[in-house]
C-alpha cells in the first residue's frame, strides 16, 4: 500500500489537527478529522495570545527557539494571509527580576540567527521602568478568525463535528486501528494529550489571561526571561491580552478531569484578584498600564506541558503502534509535526 492510499483518522480540530489534515489530504490520503465541539479552534488554538513566535520567548530552551525560528518563515509562506504585523513589538529585560542579563539575552538571540533591533529607552515613545534594555522584534499576530474560516471550507468534506472520541471508541490491531467502527491505517492524536497521554511526564494546566482595550495600536511588550508578564495584541490591533508566567496558570494537574474541574469552579472573586495582581506586576515596568489599558473580559483555556522542562515548548511526535501521538508545541511548529508524522507513517506502512 502506497503512502497516498493511507486512511487516517485525526482527533482534534485545532491548529495541529487542521494542518495535519490539510497536509495529508493534499498528499492524496483519505482523512477523517474528528472534533468534539461544533467548530474548530475552540481550545488552546483559539484561546491564547496567538503570537507567531520567532524564538525570543525561549532564551533558555534551544530546541523550542530554533523550531520557532524556522517555523516562522514556513508559516508566513504557507499561511501568510492569516498573519498581521505588530509594528510596536518589544521585548524588555527587567533589572534584577530576569533570569538573564541583557547582554546574555542578546548574545543568545544573535547566536541563534534571530534578528532584532536594540532600542534605547529614550526613543520608545512610552514610559518603561526598571529594565536593563529593550529589543524590537518582527513577531506577528495570527488572525484566528480568518484561519478558522479557511480550514472550515478547506476541510468541510472530512470534518466530523460534535464527535467526542474516547479510548473506548478505539480498537488497535497490528495493521489497523478502528475508530467508532470505522477502519483506519493510523490514528493521529492531536488533542494535546487529552485522548492519549503522550507519556507520564506531562501535566495539565488550566490558565487565565485578560483582554484589554488599548490606546496603543498594535502594541506588544514582553518581559523576559522568567516569572514575568506580557501584553500582546489580538487580530483587532486595539485589543490586547495580558498574561503572566506565575499568575496565568491556575494549577498543575496530572489528569484532565481535575484540570477541567478547576476551570469550571473558577470564582469571580479569584478572577478579580488575579487580574489586579497581573496589573500590578506589569505596572512595575509599564507604569501607565492602568491609565492606557481598559479591562474588558477574561479568557480561560487549557495547556498541556512537560514535567521538569516547562520552558520547553517544542513539538514532539511519537508512534505507538497504529496511534501517533502529537505533543503540540507553539503554533509555528506545526510543520515539524507534519514531517515527523509522515515519517512514522512511511516507516510503518
Amino acid at each position: 500500500m502506497k503512502n497516498y492510499e493511507k486512511k487516517v483518522a485525526i482527533v482534534g480540530g485545532g491548529w495541529y489537527g487542521c494542518h495535519l489534515a490539510s497536509y495529508m489530504v493534499h498528499l492524496g490520503m483519505d482523512v477523517t478529522l474528528f472534533e468534539r465541539d461544533d467548530d474548530i479552534f475552540t481550545g488552546a488554538s483559539g484561546l491564547n495570545q496567538n503570537r507567531l513566535h520567532l524564538g525570543f520567548h525561549y532564551a533558555r530552551d534551544y530546541e523550542t527557539r530554533l523550531q520557532s525560528r524556522d517555523g516562522f518563515s514556513r508559516f508566513l509562506e504557507r499561511y501568510g494571509q492569516f498573519i498581521e504585523d505588530v509594528p510596536n513589538n518589544y521585548y524588555a529585560i527587567p533589572i534584577g527580576d530576569s533570569l538573564l542579563d541583557f547582554k546574555t539575552y542578546k548574545a543568545i538571540m544573535a547566536s541563534s540567527g534571530i534578528e532584532f533591533e536594540e532600542i534605547s529607552l529614550e526613543t520608545l515613545g512610552f514610559e518603561l521602568r526598571n529594565v536593563a534594555g529593550v529589543v524590537k522584534t518582527n513577531e506577528k499576530v495570527i488572525k484566528v478568525s480568518e484561519a478558522r474560516e479557511f480550514f472550515r471550507k478547506d476541510l468541510e468534506d472530512i470534518i466530523v463535528f460534535n464527535e467526542k472520541i474516547s479510548k473506548n471508541d478505539i480498537t488497535e490491531k497490528n495493521d489497523s486501528v478502528t475508530v467508532k467502527n470505522a477502519r483506519f491505517d493510523f490514528l493521529i492524536d492531536a488533542t494535546w494529550s487529552k485522548l492519549f497521554s503522550y507519556d507520564d511526564n506531562i501535566f495539565y494546566e488550566p490558565t487565565i489571561l485578560f483582554y484589554y482595550q488599548s490606546v496603543y495600536e498594535s502594541f506588544a511588550l514582553t518581559l523576559v526571561d522568567g516569572p514575568l508578564a506580557s501584553v500582546y495584541p489580538t487580530e483587532d490591533p486595539s485589543i490586547c491580552t495580558l498574561s503572566s508566567v506565575p499568575l496565568t496558570p491556575l494549577g498543575k494537574f496530572d489528569n484532565l478531569h481535575d484540570a477541567e474541574k478547576r476551570l469550571s469552579n473558577f470564582s469571580k472573586e479569584e478572577e478579580e484578584k488575579i487580574r489586579l495582581d497581573m496589573e500590578n506586576q506589569i505596572s512595575k515596568y509599564l507604569p501607565n498600564f492602568k491609565e492606557k489599558f481598559k479591562y474588558l473580559s477574561p479568557q480561560l483555556s487549557m495547556k498541556t506541558k512537560p514535567i521538569g522542562i516547562e520552558e520547553n515548548r517544542a513539538c514532539y511526535v511519537k508512534g505507538d503502534g497504529r496511534v501517533i501521538k502529537v505533543m503540540s508545541g507553539k503554533i509555528d511548529t506545526i510543520f515539524v509535526a507534519a514531517e515527523r508524522v509522515l515519517n512514522i507513517i512511511s516507516r510503518n506502512g
